[in-house]
């Protein structure tokens, strides 16, 4: 009898501590709402915050703008009038510069020729410093370049030569320079000899100064 009731008590225990008795138990427990399931399943990278904006503009930015002055519409380029066509053989203007004109520099060297006046004088108030002396020499054409040279081949000369009468024509003034003839009856005094030499002298002016001058001889 002791053994059917141990039997009858452990099978009844064994009931009470099995999985079903324990299920029922749980059951009893209420299960939370979908909508808390949802928002627990979520991740958390959706829930996150957004980054937040530019910030918004302080009064002090918003003033310093308003002071700048709005840019200006970039102005139309006037469009570039076509040029002039010009005739290749039409006449272009020529200029001796300022100061006196050519006409003027040759009358004043010619007046002062046939004054007898020496030639520093006549260089010192018609010729530029920086004179250029061309002479068509028998070896061919050489230059003598500044008023210093040119008074030396002058001194060379008259080392040689002496003059005895010279007759001045002239000028004959153009829109650059002026030309002046010259007769002369010169000696050469290593020998004696005389003879009547004509050259002319073709002057360049510019500026009011002559600056080249070229002596040409006839045959």
């Amino acid at each position: 009898m002791a053994t059917r009731v141990a039997k009858k008590k452990t099978r009844s225990a064994a009931k009470s501590a099995s999985p079903r008795a324990g299920a029922k138990r749980t059951t009893a427990v209420k299960a939370p709402p979908k909508t808390a399931r949802k928002s627990a399943s979520k991740p958390a990278s959706k829930t996150a915050k957004k980054p937040a904006g530019k910030a918004a503009p302080s009064k002090a930015s918003g003033a310093q703008a308003a002071a700048r002055p709005a840019k200006k519409p970039a102005a139309k380029h006037a469009a570039k009038k076509p040029a002039k066509k010009v005739d290749p053989t039409a006449p272009r203007p020529v200029s001796s510069g300022k100061g006196p004109t050519p006409t003027e520099v040759g009358a004043g060297v010619v007046e002062m020729l046939k004054a007898g006046k020496p030639e520093s004088e006549i260089w010192a108030k018609w010729f530029s410093p920086k004179l250029i002396s061309i002479e068509n020499m028998p070896t061919g054409g050489m230059a003598w370049h500044g008023i210093k040279a040119v008074r030396a081949k002058g001194e060379a000369w008259m080392q040689e030569h002496a003059v005895h009468g010279v007759e001045v024509e002239g000028p004959y003034a153009g829109a650059t320079g002026f030309a002046v003839r010259y007769t002369m009856n010169i000696e050469h005094k290593p020998t004696g000899n005389t003879q009547s030499m004509t050259e002319v002298g073709v002057y360049t002016v510019k500026n009011g100064k002559v600056v080249l001058e070229e002596f040409m001889y006839g045959s």
